[in-house]
């Protein structure tokens, strides 16, 4: 099974899994003994993230205002020690690096499903 360390933290917190591996190609720091699945020989690197969008034509004043509020909450300590505690890594990226993350990802998850096999019905 795998999820998002937010989901399963909790419970492997209680002690009611145990994980075998994290998907990152770095380990977590709030699972600092669990091995990566790559270091376990298998090639992984699968990573959440979120991001904001926006509705199309939203003029780029309300975007930059948006991003600079949004990366002021993201730098608050209070804020980072909560959302380190759900298992979340604050990380951010300057909006025009989005379009290229995106194309990244889309073309990594496009190899993984053809190299599954897995077809549409």
């Amino acid at each position: 099974m795998t999820d998002s360390i937010t989901v399963v933290l909790p419970y492997v917190r209680s002690g009611k899994l145990k994980p075998l591996g994290v998907t990152p190609n770095a380990r977590l720091p709030q699972l600092p003994d669990v091995p990566t699945i790559n270091e376990q020989g298998i090639p992984f690197n699968i990573n959440n993230w979120q991001i904001v969008f926006t509705p199309s034509g939203t003029p780029p004043a309300i975007i930059a205002k948006l991003d600079a509020e949004i990366r002021k909450v993201l730098a608050r300590p209070d804020v980072q020690t909560l959302l380190g505690e759900q298992g979340f890594s604050v990380m951010t990226m300057p909006r025009a690096d989005i379009p290229e993350f995106l194309k990244l990802e889309l073309s990594e998850w496009r190899r993984i499903v053809a190299a599954s096999g897995v077809k549409l019905e």
